[in-house]
């Protein structure tokens, strides 16, 4: 079962001027649950838009930005009056609480400690699973978890309170890419909210076409979902498994969390699905600049650019590292669409890593990023002997891995194939034995510094570049490695 989309008509926690105007142009979608915020839409406006809503068959959400228990009974008031379903958000307090019981509206209050407007969240994580399991206790129908504003690990945040919290949690924030329904799905959520990035055409031109698209890309991911081995045939080597179970998302609790992938269909149609919002997503916030800069700085030092010379990026996406390369490919058309505008000079291929097509002992350099990580070692294994193949000898495979052991260390545990793969460099050496000998490896990211105010960025880069490429190296967060094709 997907989780439930809330369709909110706000932007900047505040509703839409042109609130009801978008609800009737979108009143005949799939979406079942709508909701707004308490400000700014006067009193009898809301209890209009909310009318047309409940005439319309949807289900009501009233999600207030509100820090006292004033403030919250206020609200608890204004939902009364309203004939609200849910109210969202406030600060938990019995009165609330009570209130809402006393009037059958359910309560989703937030956990953690939340601030200001726009809102954002703090906290200890295993507090907030406390705090959230409380107020269940108390008689909370359940939680409204605004993950996507949280300054610390998002993804653990919300697999830690769906898997231990036994009630609806519905996430919310800024939930503005396909990767993070992708998060919210595998976790087992209730529920989830979107209104900013409907705003922001972040699921295509028009609402209801974006709802549409939501809808569409939580359906395939429920038909292709299933509980899969990987085939031992030779042939089928490089299918990897999905075991996207989400029978927890209905009993809230005891979640799998075992990390799984998909097959390579699907891989492909969630990259091509995502392709026209994947740079900002990815590498439009401080953490995917801070990762471009050190994966540049890495690159700048590997890869032999000279004239001449024949470079081959696999996976190249949609071209944020392909100015490095001659030759590029990947098996996402849509995402090479991108690439392709931004390296005209560059010989595009649509092909999978582990099948080039691209003769014997070809290229001085084969690099890949951010592909080992998705992928079984099975098919990690396949895509070095590819890459043997068409490499010259002495030429170099460059390519990245997130670090099994700061993994054990934090107690990570990636519950979806996206990011899933870890290994030491050790295990890589013995997968490339005999044919590879290993010339460097380079750490990127030990400490957290894309979390710390824009000011101290610059200046501790290079000292987190310096610590995350001494004994600390495999404590950090990706391992570069650079391999050399033995004659």
């Amino acid at each position: 079962m997907s989780p439930h989309l809330i369709v909110m008509l706000t932007y900047d926690d505040l509703t839409a001027p042109n609130a009801a105007e978008i609800f009737q142009q979108c009143k005949d979608s799939p979406a079942h649950y709508w909701g707004f915020k308490e400000q700014p839409l006067p009193l009898d406006e809301m209890r209009a838009l909310y009318r047309q809503m409940k005439d319309c068959g949807k289900t009501t959400c009233l999600e207030v930005v509100a820090y006292t228990e004033e403030e919250g009974m206020e609200a608890a008031h204004m939902a009364v009056e309203c004939q609200c379903d849910i109210l969202m958000g406030t600060t938990f307090t019995d009165n609330i609480n009570a209130y809402c019981q006393e009037h059958g509206i359910k309560y989703m209050p937030f956990v953690g400690l939340v601030s200001g407007r726009p809102s954002t969240l703090d906290g200890d994580i295993r507090a907030m699973v406390g705090e959230a399991q409380h107020y269940i206790e108390c008689g909370a129908y359940g939680i409204d978890l605004l993950a996507y504003r949280y300054t610390g690990d998002t993804e653990a945040l919300i697999h830690s309170l769906c898997s231990q919290v036994d009630a609806p949690v519905c996430v919310a924030g800024s939930i503005d890419s396909y990767e993070k329904l992708d998060i919210i799905d595998t976790a087992g959520a209730w529920a989830f909210t979107i209104g900013g990035a409907f705003f922001n055409q972040r699921f295509g031109n028009t609402f209801p076409e974006q709802i549409d698209n939501v809808f569409r890309y939580l359906q395939r991911k429920e038909e292709t979902c299933c509980d899969t081995k990987v085939t031992e045939d030779e042939t089928e080597r490089n299918i990897l498994t999905v075991e996207i179970c989400d029978s927890s998302r209905e009993r809230h609790a005891n979640k799998d969390t075992s990390p799984s992938s998909h097959s390579n269909d699907s891989v492909v149609d969630y990259y091509d699905t995502i392709a026209d919002q994947y740079d900002d997503s990815r590498f439009g916030n401080s953490y995917g600049h801070f990762i471009d800069y050190e994966e540049r700085r890495i690159l700048d030092q590997l890869i032999d650019t000279a004239h001449g010379t024949q470079r081959l990026e696999m996976a190249c996406g949609t071209g944020r590292l392909t100015n490095y390369a001659t030759h590029a490919l990947d098996a996402s058309n849509e995402m090479m669409k991108h690439a392709r505008r931004r390296h005209q000079n560059v010989d595009f291929r649509q092909a999978s890593a582990t099948d080039t097509g691209f003769d014997d002992n070809m290229f001085d350099t084969v690099y890949a990023f951010h592909l080992m990580m998705h992928l079984d070692t099975n098919v990690i294994s396949d895509i070095i002997n590819e890459a043997y193949r068409i490499l010259k000898p002495g030429g170099c495979l460059i390519f990245d891995i997130p670090s099994q052991q700061r993994r054990r260390l934090l107690r990570h545990k990636q519950s979806s194939w996206h990011g899933a793969t870890t290994l030491k460099v050790k295990d890589v050496k013995t997968m490339t034995a005999g044919r590879f000998s290993l010339s460097s490896t380079h750490g990127i990211m030990l400490l957290p510094v894309h979390k710390l105010p824009t000011s101290l960025r610059k200046p501790l880069r290079r000292t987190d570049y310096t610590l995350a490429n001494s004994f600390l190296k495999p404590y950090s967060s990706y391992i570069v490695l650079k391999l050399v094709k033995k004659n």
